[in-house]
């Protein structure tokens, strides 16, 4: 389950115009890498706030932000974090111009769940949802919530300083499933751009978006963003539609003092009856993730191009595409995959055209790879699920990994490989050309093509 954040703050915009500059060093910030500069970040928000737009300008420099107020009367929070950035309803664009400035949460900030009277951790038994006895560091570094302008952050480094955390107990269904992520985007009707951006260390998610449902030529893009060691995800995406990835990275999400399940590189999990549609991730890199690098929860999401990326599974898969038209085009898979979406409609079934699977280690990451357990196992495992196809596709596996267990899968003119010793059951049909070198049993599969096992042609049935 994803947390609720709440809003931090709201504005009722005038709209006058968006061209006003904001610079944190008007309100108080410092920007010196010792003084906390809250306060000053979230007099420049409302004051924008009150404009209706604007554009933050920053220095390449570091802000201390994140502060906590002990409040044992509230039903929300025991140490309740205050606003930093946060933009809500705006009507004109909100741009904000990090320059290379960095915003770290400042040291010895509690998160997790604390005694009301002690003030001290303690860990209750799950499932826990009692809020008073919460504590965060912030909601969120940047937040923009049903701002209808676009809204652009560029050239910014939001780290949360988890390792320096006062770590409470644990909080709802798993793990700490309470605010604290570096930037939140919900219900925005505007172009959302974030560009040259790196999210990294924070409690809860890199970034959450909870969008609007996809709008035809609204730009929603993420670009050169770097979402790395995050407590529970480096992206969660529970609603809306749209966004395209362009060479992001999704890394060790849940390395650090804090993790949380799924624990995934990119979780895509509508809830409240959202629906997540029209998702793009090209040149993108899903690497060594507690969970796996692209999670579906649920069928809410369907439309999921994923084009020239990278998914390196270490603990857990490198794909969980379980849900409707999840394509992958032109992608390496370094470690196993499962819960591929099957359907009757060859349509819907999840597709790999173009795609390299191999269990061995990248020279450029890290060493150990996934396989199911540690005996080896399916470097796909498609299970009985119909339709999945792949499409010029290759397998080349060098260790203990095995070629795809399936039933209904359909082969194309793809070149498969194992050295293990253990059987593989690739079944399913086979078109096109097909050649497959390794110890397999392909019982019961439809030959409708040229298919060459070890050497030897097997006949059409």
């Amino acid at each position: 389950m994803l947390a609720a954040v709440g809003v931090s703050s709201a504005c009722h915009a005038q709209s006058p115009g968006s061209a006003a500059i904001f610079r944190p060093e008007e309100y108080g910030a410092r920007g010196d890498g010792r003084t906390n500069d809250t306060a000053a970040f979230a007099a420049l928000a409302a004051a924008l706030n009150r404009r209706g737009g604007g554009t933050v300008v920053l220095r390449k420099a570091m802000y201390i932000v994140g502060v906590q107020r002990h409040d044992p009367g509230s039903d929300a929070y025991l140490f309740a974090p205050q606003p930093i950035l946060a933009f809500t309803g705006c009507l004109d664009d909100v741009v904000i111009e990090g320059n290379g400035a960095t915003l770290r949460s400042a040291s010895g900030l509690r998160y997790g769940v604390f005694d009301p009277r002690t003030r001290r951790s303690f860990n209750p038994t799950l499932p826990f949802y009692e809020r008073k006895s919460r504590a965060a560091p912030y909601e969120a570094m940047v937040r923009a919530e049903r701002c209808r302008g676009r809204f652009v952050v560029r050239d910014l480094v939001l780290d949360g300083n988890a390792d320096t955390m006062i770590l409470g107990g644990r909080w709802g269904d798993t793990g700490w499933q309470i605010a604290g992520s570096g930037i939140v985007l919900q219900n925005n009707a505007g172009a959302e751009i974030i560009e040259n951006v790196v999210c990294r260390n924070h409690p809860l998610d890199g970034i959450m978006i909870d969008g609007v449902p996809y709008t035809p030529n609204v730009a929603r893009r993420l670009t050169n963003v770097v979402m790395d060691r995050n407590g529970r995800q480096g992206c969660s995406i529970v609603g809306g539609g749209g966004y395209v990835f362009e060479n992001c990275q999704f890394s060790r999400t849940g390395r650090g003092p804090i993790g949380s399940a799924p624990g995934a590189g990119v979780d895509i999990e509508p809830e409240n009856e959202s629906r997540v549609r029209n998702l793009r991730f090209v040149g993108c890199r899903f690497s060594d993730n507690a969970g796996p690098g692209l999670l579906t929860g649920g069928q809410g999401s369907s439309d999921v191009t994923c084009v020239g990326s990278v998914f390196v599974g270490t603990t857990a898969w490198a794909a969980w595409p379980n849900a409707p038209r999840y394509r992958f085009e032109d992608c390496t898979f370094i470690g196993a995959t499962s819960n591929c979406y099957g359907d009757r409609k060859p349509a819907d079934a999840t597709s790999f055209e173009g795609c390299r699977f191999t269990d061995t280690s990248p020279t450029d990451g890290p060493t150990r790879i996934f396989l199911g357990d540690a005996t080896g196992g399916p470097i796909v495992d498609v299970s009985s699920a119909p339709n999945v196809r792949f499409s010029t596709c290759t397998f080349t596996l060098r260790g203990l990994g095995r070629l795809p267990w399936s039933t209904a899968a359909i082969y194309d003119s793809c070149t498969l490989e194992q050295r293990a010793a253990a059987t593989a059951y690739p079944r399913g049909t086979w078109l096109g050309r097909s050649v497959v070198r390794g110890k397999v049993d392909i019982g019961g599969s439809t030959i409708a093509g040229q298919l060459i096992v070890n050497g030897a042609t097997v006949s059409r049935t």
